[in-house]
């Protein structure tokens, strides 16, 4: 099984106002909490190291729950697209969001999320994410990123092409 790319967004720290972290140096030293989901690295890298732990594979969960996992892209696509064309959607999750007294927040939760989306994968893109996983494989090791040293290709799927 592969992972389904579905945002521009990288990674980011979130901090405190007043807080003395200003850039990544000053992280040195710190534990740091990880959100995340199926498809966001950090998960995936839990999930080889429950694997190491326990011997129960990613293809051993796939088989018990294979009607769920194929459901997923598609609701995914779906939820994304409401997200993308209508704003009742939002005001609906404003609460959810932190964002109830806070116009600006909300505002710019909603239009960064719909600036992350990657309408389609052009060849370039996926040229450099397949040399980020080969970075991510030579410094991080099958932990990270499984037994091989190149990306899956099945990883982009034809219709996410733009």
């Amino acid at each position: 099984m592969t992972c389904m790319p579905y945002a521009l967004a990288a990674a980011g720290v979130m901090v405190p106002e007043g807080s003395d972290i200003a850039c990544a140096r000053d992280l040195a030293g710190k534990s740091i909490g990880i959100a995340g989901g199926p498809a966001d690295k950090s998960w995936r890298e839990r999930q080889a190291h429950y694997t190491n732990r326990t011997g129960v594979t990613q293809a051993d969960k796939v088989a018990r729950h294979r009607d769920a996992i194929t459901g997923f892209p598609g609701a995914s696509f779906e939820a994304r697209d409401v997200l993308v064309n209508d704003d009742a959607a939002w005001k609906a999750l404003r609460k959810e969001m932190g964002a109830v007294d806070n116009d600006t927040l909300f505002e710019t939760l909603g239009t960064d999320y719909r600036a992350g989306i990657a309408p389609g994968y052009t060849d370039d893109m996926i040229d450099a994410a397949a040399a980020a996983f080969a970075i991510m494989a030579e410094y991080c090791g099958p932990d990270l990123t499984g037994d091989g040293e190149t990306r899956d290709p099945g990883t982009y799927w034809s219709a996410d092409r733009g």
